[in-house]
């Protein structure tokens, strides 16, 4: 009987309370995942693909700053969602639509260029194209999982996100 008063007191918290217990123990599980499989992955693979996936993430961070031209911060985007709150989706549409932009030319860049690109950054060409397809698609979802954090969705936020972290 205990248990069904408790979990009426949390009903009746305000949604921005839930909203943050929610993202805190969404990041908590993601970061759990990732921290009980990187043992797991690291014994499985060699000492060489190691320092390749560690590579391809060193680049994919710099990268990834100029494809989205910084602005999948969630400061930056708050403060957009705040300031076009009568038009979101026009804003996020705007917003991605400079990152596709962006993304774009490096891609347009990297077919010119490839052999001198590749042998620059030292990853295989297949590490490459993956890297400009994760330029295009994940500042996607860092918007939509910050719009719904704007907007206190968090049920539906927390489930995919840990269902696709756990999924992978």
């Amino acid at each position: 009987m205990k248990q069904w008063a408790d979990f009426n007191k949390l009903k009746k918290l305000p949604e921005n309370i839930k909203a943050t217990v929610a993202f805190t123990v969404a990041g908590f599980a993601i970061s759990g995942i990732n921290y009980l499989t990187m043992p797991i992955v690291s014994g499985i693979i060699s000492t060489s693909e190691y320092g390749l996936i560690s590579l391809y993430n060193s680049w994919y961070e710099i990268i990834a700053i100029i494809a989205s031209l910084t602005l999948i911060k969630p400061d930056i985007t708050n403060i957009g969602l705040y300031s076009y709150s009568d038009n979101r989706w026009k804003y996020l549409s705007s917003v991605l639509g400079l990152m596709a932009v962006s993304t774009t030319v490096l891609t347009v860049i990297y077919i010119l260029f490839a052999q001198p690109v590749s042998e620059f950054f030292k990853l295989p060409h297949s590490l490459m194209k993956l890297m400009l397809i994760s330029c295009y698609a994940l500042p996607a979802t860092a918007v939509w999982k910050y719009k719904q954090r704007y907007e206190y969705r968090y049920v539906s936020t927390f489930l995919v996100l840990v269902g696709f972290y756990t999924y992978l």
